[in-house]
């Protein structure tokens, strides 16, 4: 992840930004685990954003980071502010293989409030059920560093995804072809 990041954005960032990523990359993804882990979304038909919001707002909490949310920015309301410097979007992908794909807006939306705050990095927490088991994707691959693309400025997204709607490992069965 750090080489993406430093791919993403060659000049880095100065040092208190640098820490609040860290620390937020860190959360974030033992929050994934502890979902995936838990079982927590496996039997649920939908997530509701709201639900998402709140799951993560208090287990960042718990971390020990400072958490606003619905803050007023840049002529909208955010998600989830980390220590008055940092946007985590939360979007429900809902149907999908590819909760990593770029055709969704989230990345834009996020960078708004983010130039707002003057910061060219944010976090987006996608929810996504797969399609299929092959839509699963492994914890180490839900996650991905990457420079917004069709902008001028080196502006980045850090996105984690965190399934619901799998079943239980026991239900599982082969892909059809």
């Amino acid at each position: 992840m750090a080489d993406e990041i430093i791919i993403s954005r060659p000049g880095g960032f100065v040092a208190p930004i640098k820490e609040a990523i860290l620390n937020t990359f860190a959360c974030l993804g033992n929050f994934v685990q502890m979902i995936s882990e838990g079982g927590e979304y496996a039997t649920f038909g939908s997530v509701p954003e709201a639900q998402l919001q709140a799951d993560v707002r208090r287990y960042l909490r718990a971390q020990g980071l400072q958490i606003s949310e619905g803050s007023e920015v840049g002529g909208g309301e955010t998600d989830l502010l980390v220590a008055h410097k940092l946007i985590i979007e939360n979007k429900i992908a809902g149907e999908t293989n590819d909760p990593m794909s770029e055709s969704k807006p989230y990345p834009f939306q996020a960078r708004r409030y983010s130039m707002a705050l003057c910061k060219t990095v944010f976090f987006t927490l996608v929810a996504y059920k797969p399609h299929s088991e092959t839509g699963l994707l492994p914890q180490s691959s839900g996650m991905a560093v990457r420079k917004v693309p069709n902008i001028p400025e080196d502006c980045v997204e850090i996105r984690f995804v965190v399934p619901y709607g799998t079943g239980r490992p026991s239900e599982a069965s082969k892909p059809v072809a």
